[in-house]
Parts: structure tokens; sequence; C-alpha cells
């Protein structure tokens, strides 16, 4: 495994590689500058570095705080060419947050099967098990208003800090 810590867009921009997985955990998108990380633009350079496979994961906000932009994100990720699976679990420190997993080549459906399968009993861990994962796909009901239709976060229309701003943090 090899852990790249530099800007995410400038760095798949200049290199050749192709990888297995793609983690990005960005700052939120509060400002159309930290936007671009979850542009359809970048979204494309990760399909592209991305091996047919892959897997690629990013934080995507707050399902419950800020379900407009955790949409936006989804949506946009949908747009440059990706299936996803929408994930959320309780950060104790940050509360209800929002994860979107997704592939170039498998469908959302098979991505959510495949993620039930797993047998996380195997591994020792302190604190995840089959429990928690399958509870990492459940979202409820929804409530966010079922005409709204995000858009796709772009450099040219960074949308999505506007999201970000009209968002409700303060419930929290």
């Amino acid at each position: 495994m090899e852990v790249i810590n530099l800007d995410a867009f400038n760095y798949l921009e200049g290199v050749d590689k192709i990888f297995d997985v793609i983690i990005a955990d960005f700052p939120d998108p509060r400002n159309s500058e930290l936007s671009r990380l979850y542009s359809l633009e970048f979204f494309s350079i990760v399909k592209k570095h991305l091996s047919e496979d892959g897997i690629f994961i990013t934080q995507a906000c707050s399902p419950y705080f800020a379900p407009t932009v955790s949409n936006c994100i989804d949506t946009t990720i949908k747009a440059a060419g990706f299936s996803t699976l929408r994930l959320r679990n309780h950060v104790p420190t940050m509360g209800e947050w929002g994860f979107i997993l997704a592939s170039k080549q498998l469908r959302s459906t098979e991505l959510e099967e495949r993620f039930i399968k797993i047998k996380i009993e195997e591994t020792k861990t302190k604190w995840l098990n089959n429990n928690v994962l399958r509870a990492l796909i459940s979202f409820g009901k929804s409530y966010v208003d079922p005409e709204f239709k995000p858009g796709v976060n772009n450099l040219t229309d960074p949308l999505l800090y506007r999201y970000f701003e009209d968002s409700d943090w303060g419930l929290y």
C-alpha cells in the first residue's frame, strides 16, 4: 500500500498510474476551492486512474445535516460514470457522517450485494463486525424533499459549496 498525502487533483493530473483502490478524505466543500475536489472533472480524473475492477471511496458530508451536499456528491460521481453505494456512520466527534463507495464495473446493486456478503468477523477488529457493516448502508426514510434534484458540481459551476452553506449544521 502506498499513502499519497498531496493535493489529489494536482497529483492525479500529473501521473500515469492506475490504482486498485483510491480513498479520498477531503475537507468539507465549504468554499469553491474545496468544492473542486468533489467536481465532475475531479471524479473523471479518478475514473481514469482507477483499475477496471477498482474501488473508489470518498467522504460525502453528513447525509442528515447536509443531505443536499451528500446527494450532490453522489449525483456528481454518477455523472462521471461510476455506480455508487452510499454509506453512513456515526463518528463520535463529528456526528452522523456519509461516504460514497464507487465502482466503474459493478452496478450499485452489485456493490450492495458484495458489501453485505463481507465476513468481517474473520478479521481482528476492535469495533467493526457484520452488524455494523449492515448498518452502514441503512439510512431509514429520507427527509429530503423528493422534488429536490441536485445538480452536478463542476469547476465552472461549483454549486456544491452553496448547498453546504445552506445545510443544517446548527442542528449538531
